[in-house]
């Protein structure tokens, strides 16, 4: 399981379906449930159930889904915090005084 997974993984959760999480990552719809695929065999779990309209998650996937976006807002946050550190505009400021 890798990032790239993830955000695939949690565009198809958010938008309900693949069709539409495709077009959100400007990338063809074969690859993309290549990609759940073999996630799902990787974990060996189901993670999604196939409507014909839309995905329903499974306990399985449920679970992935609330990791995956901890895991995805961690690592967004920790960029962030390396970009205000690049740039001089982050990290600790330390204040001594003497009694």
């Amino acid at each position: 399981m890798d990032i790239k997974q993830l955000k695939y993984f949690t565009a198809i959760v958010e938008e309900g379906n693949i069709s539409a999480a495709a077009k959100k990552l400007h990338i063809a719809q074969p690859p993309l449930s290549f990609q759940l695929k073999m996630l799902e065999e990787e974990l060996g779990v189901r993670l999604i159930e196939r409507g014909a309209r839309r995905i329903r998650l499974t306990d399985a996937g449920a679970t992935l889904y609330k990791r995956a976006v901890s895991v995805l807002s961690f690592i967004n946050a920790t960029t962030l915090e390396m970009a205000d550190i690049a740039t001089g505009t982050g990290g600790a400021v330390h204040i001594g005084t003497e009694g």
